[in-house]
């Protein structure tokens, strides 16, 4: 059978425009989130919410390339941090992340100095420290003072 070039041409073009759309949506944030072994709430009131599981296996490399993508979202979201292989030096991605309203941090062995990476956060709204024992709470209320506008909470 032969074809005519403006059948080969039509092919093409919707093979390309099928391409395109497959590719848009494997590539979205959502799923590279869930191809990145985070749990993502899409449908959240208020917002997006990345929690990164005890067990994740998250170090800090990891962290980065997840706080990489949420840049990419169009809206803020939260982002909580459970028993993870993050070190202080890892906080460093947080400085100056647009797109996270609020971070919540829970069993971590990180210190004060995480605090410093998260004062220059322009959309940081609220943080939430449980169970870091090397973050006291002289230094929680230097950060509060230094940082009105962020809302700090701790366990």
């Amino acid at each position: 059978m032969r074809y005519s070039l403006l059948t080969l041409i039509i092919v093409v073009f919707v093979f390309a425009i099928l391409a395109m759309a497959v590719g848009a949506f494997l590539n979205s944030p959502a799923h590279r989130m869930r191809a990145a072994g985070v749990n993502y709430d899409a449908s959240r009131t208020g917002g997006k919410f990345l929690y990164i599981a005890n067990g994740s296996e998250v170090d800090d490399q990891k962290l980065a390339e997840i706080v990489n993508i949420v840049r990419e979202f169009p809206e803020a979201h939260a982002i909580g941090i459970s028993s993870a292989s993050v070190t202080d030096k890892g906080f460093q991605v947080f400085r100056y992340a647009p797109k996270i309203s609020s971070i919540w941090i829970c069993d971590l062995d990180v210190s004060e100095e995480i605090l410093e990476y998260l004062t220059d956060m322009p959309d940081l709204v609220f943080l939430t420290i449980e169970d870091c024992p090397k973050i006291d709470k002289a230094d929680i209320r230097e950060f509060q003072k230094t940082n009105p506008s962020i809302k700090v909470d701790t366990f």
